[in-house]
């Protein structure tokens, strides 16, 4: 019997695994999806995922495609969310075409990443406490951002030995917002981001609000491709992959 290929949505808090990717001897969200995929559906299941998460890293809207029979007769969203764990959640799935990919199909991915000025109990994991002092001056950041915006190599924001054929990145948006209570987002979309990318970019705005680092200290930086201190990287427990998006053609049915 022939297969279909799918693609399956979901939401899960990074907080208690080691990034989206199989690993050994580490628990990862995709070793969890295969193997409740598998044991749901009584054959081995491979799953591609839109991209790598680092430990601690969150999605809001994750995509990975699989190839099975059809679904038709399965209750798969709510028989796999049965099986899952309370910090992974489906939310639907789709069929596509036998060649979409849920990596190289995607046309843009957005992120954001939140901090809190003021101390609190709640949202730990889900949110960096920056506790430098009470507010960010977000006008501060408006040329970083243009800077941020007009560059399309990103060899200064990204880990070494990441094996990147190339350092282009085509930034659709970035800015910052206040969320009120001491609360912030940094907020940015793009065809494509490096490994370890966005966690130094927030890095380094924090360190020009801190006065450790020169708006021209950063324009120099891009322009030379010099990395900027990996030691700036901030926890990945703020971040969450917000939204991917595809081009319509790929789709079978939604």
């Amino acid at each position: 019997m022939s297969s279909t290929r799918y693609f399956l949505y979901l939401r899960y808090l990074g907080t208690q695994y080691f990034g989206w990717q199989s690993q050994p001897n580490a628990i990862s969200i995709q070793e969890v999806i295969e193997e409740k995929l598998s044991m749901l559906l009584r054959v081995p299941i491979s799953v591609v995922g839109c991209g790598r998460t680092d430990a601690g890293v969150h999605a809001y809207h994750y995509v990975l495609h699989f190839d099975a029979v059809s679904l038709s007769n399965i209750d798969l969203i709510y028989k796999l969310n049965s099986l899952l764990p309370p910090d992974i959640v489906v939310i639907k799935y789709a069929s596509v075409k036998p060649d979409a990919h849920a990596r190289f199909d995607a046309t843009s991915r957005s992120y954001y990443y939140n901090i809190h000025t003021i101390k609190s109990p709640f949202g730990r994991g889900e949110s960096y406490y920056y506790g430098w002092e009470a507010a960010l001056d977000l006008q501060k950041f408006d040329r970083l951002n243009t800077l941020i915006k007009s560059t399309k190599d990103f060899e200064s924001f990204c880990k070494t030995n990441s094996g990147n054929a190339h350092f282009l990145c085509d930034i659709k948006e970035v800015n910052w917002h206040s969320l009120g209570n001491g609360q912030y987002q940094f907020r940015i979309t793009s065809n494509r981001f490096l490994r370890g990318m966005i966690r130094l970019l927030v890095g380094m705005y924090l360190n020009v609000h801190r006065g450790k680092l020169t708006f021209d200290q950063v324009k120099h930086a891009v322009e030379n491709k010099s990395r900027l201190n990996p030691n700036w990287s901030v926890p990945g427990e703020g971040l969450f992959l917000d939204d991917i998006q595809y081009p319509s053609s790929i789709f079978l049915d939604r």
